[in-house]
C-alpha cells in the first residue's frame, strides 16, 4: 500500500483509505490498520465478485427460463449450494408456469424501515409441490389457478411487515438474482474451509411468547414452510450462512414474519421477535 489514496467501491458505498506517511509508532499502527481495512474490504469485493458469477449462471439474465446443469468451481464448492439450486429451480419454473398463463409474478412489497427502505420487493413462492403437479398432471380436468394461492398470501401475510404486488416476470427476476448475489456473498464471507458437510452455524431466536415455533425464510426467496426450531423462548436451530428473515407462529397456525429486519449469519448469533 502506497502513499497514494485507495479507494474501495461496494455496490454505491465508497470507502477511502488515506495512509499517512510519517514517523513515529502511532502512524504506523494507523498506517496497519489502513492496511488491514483494504484487505477486509478487498476480500467482501472478490466474494461479492464470486457471488454475482455464480448468480449469473444460476439464473442469467438473458437466458430461457430454465434451469440447467452447473460445474462449479472449487470455490463455490467450498459453500453449501443444495438450498440455493432448490430455491433456483422452484424460482425459474414458477416463472415459467406465470409466464404461460400469461399472469404477473407476486412479490413482497416492504414497508419502510431502516433497513429496507430501499430494497427490493422479494420474489414470493406460489408452492413448488402445486407446480409440480400440474406439470405431472396436465389433464383437461385438473386447473390450477394461481389467484387462489394470493388470496391465501394475503390471509397469511396481513400482519406482516409488507404488501404482496405483482410485477412483470423480467422484474421479478432481477429482484431475485440481485438478492441472491446478497445472500450468496454473505455465504462466501462465511468461508474458513468446506462447511457443506457441517448441519451450519447455532442461530437462537427469542419471542415474548413462549411455546411458538420459529420459521425462516432467505431474503431472496419469500416461502414460509423452513422451520428452525420449536419451542420458544429461546428456540435454537442449525442454519446454513446467509442472510435471512424470520418469523413465529403457534403449531398448527401460519407462521408471521417480521420484515422489518434481516439477519447475516454470521456474523449474527441471534434475534428477538416482539411477537
Amino acid at each position: 500500500m502506497n502513499a497514494a489514496d485507495t479507494v474501495f467501491k461496494l455496490d454505491k458505498v465508497q470507502f477511502d483509505f488515506k495512509p499517512v506517511v510519517a514517523m513515529g509508532r502511532g502512524w504506523v499502527k494507523v498506517q496497519q490498520s489502513a492496511v488491514q481495512a483494504g484487505e477486509i474490504w478487498g476480500k467482501l469485493l472478490r466474494n461479492r465478485g464470486l457471488a454475482r458469477h455464480l448468480v449469473d449462471r444460476l439464473v442469467p439474465a438473458e437466458a430461457p427460463l430454465q434451469s440447467k446443469p452447473i460445474v462449479y468451481t472449487a470455490e463455490e464448492l467450498e459453500i453449501f449450494l443444495p438450498d440455493v439450486s432448490l430455491a433456483t429451480e422452484a424460482f425459474l419454473l414458477q416463472c415459467g408456469f406465470l409466464q404461460t398463463a400469461k399472469r404477473l409474478f407476486p412479490c413482497l412489497q416492504l414497508v419502510e424501515s431502516d433497513q429496507n427502505d430501499l430494497e427490493r420487493p422479494i420474489p414470493l413462492s406460489l408452492g413448488i409441490d402445486e407446480l409440480l403437479l400440474v406439470q405431472a398432471n396436465p389433464s383437461p380436468w385438473f386447473s390450477y389457478d394461481p389467484q387462489l394461492h394470493l388470496k391465501l398470501d394475503r390471509f397469511r401475510l396481513r400482519f406482516q411487515s409488507g404488501t404482496i404486488a405483482q410485477y412483470s416476470i423480467a422484474e421479478a427476476k432481477e429482484f431475485f438474482r440481485e438478492r441472491l448475489i446478497d445472500f450468496l456473498s454473505v455465504r462466501f464471507n462465511a468461508r474458513q474451509s468446506n462447511i457443506s458437510t457441517r448441519p451450519g452455524l447455532s442461530f437462537s431466536v427469542t419471542t415474548n411468547t413462549n411455546g411458538l415455533r420459529v420459521y425462516y425464510a432467505p431474503t431472496y426467496w419469500f416461502q414460509t414452510r423452513s422451520v428452525l426450531n420449536f419451542p420458544t423462548s429461546p428456540a435454537t436451530g442449525w442454519i446454513q450462512p446467509g442472510r435471512y428473515y424470520f418469523g413465529a407462529s403457534q403449531p398448527g397456525n401460519h407462521p408471521v414474519f417480521d420484515l422489518t429486519a434481516y439477519y447475516d449469519i454470521p456474523p449474527d448469533l441471534g434475534a428477538h421477535l416482539a411477537m
